[in-house]
């Protein structure tokens, strides 16, 4: 079964440099930015946001309208050295469409600029094709780009 989950993992990359310093990113990748990322719809509910560090809980809810699904997560790994930052998120509890989640973000100092970097790895699950999932992912994902450019020229 193993074997199987992980002969249909996809990835997806999403970079975007931000003209701001790397330490002045990093203190605002926290609660504040999930919040700003997160979608219209569905709308999500952060139930508990436990941090960056190893072990630390992160607990959403996916509310649809007529039905939520919850996704929990824990950060796995961190690293946390001068002008490189990044830690991952391991799915625990996913919602049905997802088997395995394992999402890599990243800050990277390139002069007075930042790259921030969203690596995800994922197997779609059940009746939910890896196509579908990915499309939806991309859709998602691939609004952070302004986001980003938004949320930290606010803080330059």
């Amino acid at each position: 079964m193993q074997e199987d989950v992980q002969s249909k993992i996809r990835s997806l990359c999403f970079r975007t440099e931000v003209p701001v310093a790397f330490e002045q990113v990093k203190s605002r990748f926290n609660l504040d930015l999930l919040r700003y990322l997160s979608p219209a719809f569905p709308r999500v509910i952060i139930q508990k946001y436990g941090g960056e560090k190893p072990g630390d809980e992160i607990q959403i809810r996916l509310d649809f309208l007529l039905f939520s699904w919850n996704w929990d997560c824990c950060i796995a790994e961190n690293c946390d050295e001068p002008g490189h930052y990044f830690f991952v998120d391991e799915g625990r509890r996913l919602p049905p469409f997802l088997s395995m989640w394992r999402h890599r973000h990243e800050l990277l100092a390139k002069g007075n600029h930042t790259l921030i970097t969203d690596q995800l790895y994922f197997s779609a699950k059940g009746l939910w094709p890896g196509f579908l999932v990915r499309f939806l992912l991309k859709m998602q994902f691939g609004q952070r780009d302004r986001l980003y450019k938004k949320y930290f020229s606010a803080s330059s």
